[in-house]
């Protein structure tokens, strides 16, 4: 028996409908790669460290890391984690459609911001860790 493949519809032009100048200047720089900043970077779903060792000095906060850990765990969970690795809390944030909480600590002691980035990147509960990276706007 011979089965036809199924055609895709073609797409539909709104007669009279230009995009915005703005719009298609963001699509060119996108497909161009012109967008090459960290904050548009793809996030990898392992656990990776080695964004703290490709940054500059003067690109992140000295002493401050970011920590993505999955769901919404308890306090007594996150004081514990915090403890191991000698963190005080500063700031979190949770984000239901990542089903996460980035959690912003200070580290209270003189350790590098890599080596703690790649402890917490250890721990299974924590999904990415990253030194607080400054961005300059334009």
């Amino acid at each position: 028996m011979r089965t036809l493949g199924r055609r895709t519809p073609p797409i539909v032009a709104l007669p009279g409908f230009r995009p915005p100048r703005w719009l298609m200047l963001g699509m060119a720089c996108l497909m161009a790669g012109l967008w090459s900043h960290p904050a548009h970077a793809q996030v990898r779903p392992e656990n990776d460290a080695s964004t703290a060792k490709r940054a500059p000095a003067g690109r992140y906060v000295p002493g401050e890391v970011l920590v993505e850990v999955v769901g919404q765990p308890s306090s007594a969970a996150l004081d514990a984690l915090a403890a191991r690795h000698g963190l005080t809390p500063v700031h979190s944030h949770t984000t239901a459609i990542t089903n996460s909480t980035w959690h912003l600590w200070r580290i209270a002691d003189d350790r590098p911001v890599a080596t703690v980035v790649r402890a917490l990147a250890a721990e299974r509960s924590v999904r990415s860790a990253q030194p607080n990276y400054r961005f300059v706007l334009p």
